[in-house]
């Protein structure tokens, strides 16, 4: 009996010696799963973040290139515009009289087709000195000094 017994103390131990094996081998696999789960979501987070960063190094060096493309066009446009009024000798023959009048019946139609193709709003003639002659969108208003730079 007492062979029996120590036969089945040392089986125990031994059946506890490998549980603790196994406890072990399965702890450590385990942590490694987990370790490898936590470097793939890191690994997925970081690629996203990079993916992300380039979509938006594309769409910014697209947006600039469509604001530069038509703030060119803008400034041809207007520097067009500026040689059309320039040349124009009866704006320059009535602004030099004087005669506000005219002035604005002439350029009252220059007015409306700048609002219309370039969304210009503001139509003024005034003198070197920035004193206001004519506003042709606000004809009523003249003789102040401008001082904004538009």
């Amino acid at each position: 009996m007492r062979r029996k017994r120590e036969n089945d103390a040392v089986a125990g131990n031994l059946s506890r010696g490998i549980y603790a094996i196994k406890k072990n081998i399965f702890c450590s696999i385990l942590a490694g799963m987990v370790l490898l789960g936590l470097v793939y979501l890191f690994s997925v987070f970081w690629m996203y973040r990079q993916q992300d960063a380039a979509r938006y190094q594309e769409w910014k060096e697209t947006v600039d290139e469509i604001y530069s493309d038509r703030l060119s066009q803008a400034e041809k446009n207007l520097r067009s515009l500026l040689l059309v009024l320039g040349a124009n000798p009866v704006l320059q023959q009535q602004f030099m009289a004087g005669d506000r009048e005219m002035l604005l019946k002439t350029s009252r139609s220059l007015e409306q087709s700048l609002r219309q193709d370039y969304h210009i709003t503001h139509f003024y003639f005034h003198s070197p000195d920035r004193i206001n002659f004519l506003r042709v969108h606000q004809p009523e208003r003249h003789g102040d000094r401008i001082d904004r730079l538009t």
